[in-house]
C-alpha cells in the first residue's frame, strides 16, 4: 500500500469549543493530576487501592472491549437491554468520550482502514514517527466522524443516547464515588490514594492501552490474514486490552465477537461472553465469520 495525505473523517461533524475543553482536560488534565498526585502521594498502593483499581479497570475494559466495540460498535451478539445499558454505563468509565462518537469513529477506522478518511491511521503521515504520534493522541484534535450519519443506532435511541450525551458524569462517579466511600472507613491518606490509583491512573494507563490498539496495531504485529490494510496482532497487548490487540483477527472479520483465535490468543471479552451466553443473557453470539 502506498502512503497517501490524510483527509478528515468522513462527513466529519464540527468540534464544538466545549468538546475540545473537555477532551482537553481528559487528554492533558488526567495525566498532569496523576503526575502531580504520584509526586504528592509518593509511596506504593496499599492493597485495597490494587483491588479497586484492577477492579474498575477491568469493569471499564470490558465496557470498552465487549460493549462499545463488539455490541455496540459491530452487533457481534445481542442482548437484553439491561445488558446493553450496563455495557453503556461501563464503558463511560474509562473516559474515552460519548458512546456516539467512539462508536461513530471507530466504523469510519473499517471503512477507510489505513486509507484517507480514517480517523486515527499511522499510516498516512510520512514517517512512522509522525504516524504513530498522530494514531496514538494527535486524531483526537480533529473533527471526528458524524453520529448522525455513522452511528444514528445509538443517537436515536433515547435512553442510549442520554447515556451516551452525559460519559462525563459516568467517569467523574467512576473517579470521586470509590474516594468517598472509602473516605468515612479509612480516612484521607485511603480515599486520596484511591482517588490517585484507582480513578486518575486508571484512566490513564487505559488511555494508552486504547490508542496502542489504534498506533502499535497498525505499524507492528502479526498479519496472518491478508485485510488489505496493515492491521497486526500484537501478543502482549493482549491482556491490557481485553483481546483487542489480536488486531488483524478482528480485520478480518468484524463482526465476529471472538478476537482471539486458539488457546493460545488471550481474549478475556470472549470469555466474559461466553459466560453471560450460558447464562442466558447474551445470544446468537458470532463466535465465527458468517457471510
Amino acid at each position: 500500500m502506498s502512503v497517501q495525505s490524510p483527509t478528515r473523517p468522513d462527513h466529519a461533524a464540527p468540534v464544538s469549543r466545549l468538546a475540545r475543553f473537555v477532551w482537553g482536560l481528559v487528554v492533558l488534565g488526567l495525566p498532569l493530576l496523576a503526575f502531580l498526585g504520584l509526586l504528592r502521594l509518593w509511596r506504593p498502593p496499599t492493597l485495597l487501592e490494587c483491588l479497586l483499581t484492577l477492579g474498575l479497570y477491568a469493569v471499564g475494559g470490558l465496557g470498552i472491549s465487549l460493549g462499545w466495540h463488539r455490541y455496540f460498535t459491530h452487533r457481534g451478539f445481542k442482548c437484553a437491554r439491561p445488558v446493553a445499558v450496563v455495557l453503556a454505563v461501563a464503558g463511560s468509565l474509562t473516559g474515552e468520550g460519548s458512546l456516539a462518537s467512539w462508536v461513530a469513529n471507530h466504523r469510519v477506522h473499517h471503512i477507510h482502514t489505513d486509507e484517507p478518511g480514517d480517523p486515527h491511521s499511522p499510516r498516512l503521515h510520512g514517517s512512522r514517527l509522525r504516524g504513530f504520534l498522530h494514531a496514538h493522541l494527535g486524531w483526537l484534535r480533529l473533527p471526528g466522524a458524524s453520529t448522525e450519519r455513522h452511528a444514528r443506532d445509538i443517537t436515536r435511541d433515547p435512553l442510549l443516547a442520554l447515556t451516551s450525551r452525559w460519559w462525563w458524569v459516568w467517569m467523574l462517579a467512576g473517579i470521586l464515588l470509590p474516594a468517598a466511600l472509602v473516605l468515612p472507613l479509612h480516612g484521607f491518606s485511603a480515599a486520596g490514594g484511591v482517588l490517585l490509583w484507582s480513578g486518575l491512573l486508571r484512566i490513564v494507563l487505559f488511555h494508552h492501552v486504547t490508542w496502542s490498539v489504534n498506533s502499535v496495531c497498525h505499524l507492528w504485529g502479526a498479519r496472518p490474514h491478508d485485510t488489505g490494510d496493515y492491521s497486526g496482532n500484537v501478543w502482549w497487548l493482549a491482556l491490557p486490552s481485553f483481546g483487542e490487540s489480536w488486531h488483524n483477527n478482528h480485520h478480518s472479520s468484524p463482526a465476529t465477537a471472538r478476537h482471539g483465535s486458539g488457546r493460545f490468543q488471550l481474549d478475556l471479552s470472549a470469555l466474559l461472553l461466553a459466560l453471560l451466553e450460558r447464562l442466558g443473557l447474551v445470544w446468537d453470539v458470532r463466535w465465527s465469520a458468517r457471510p
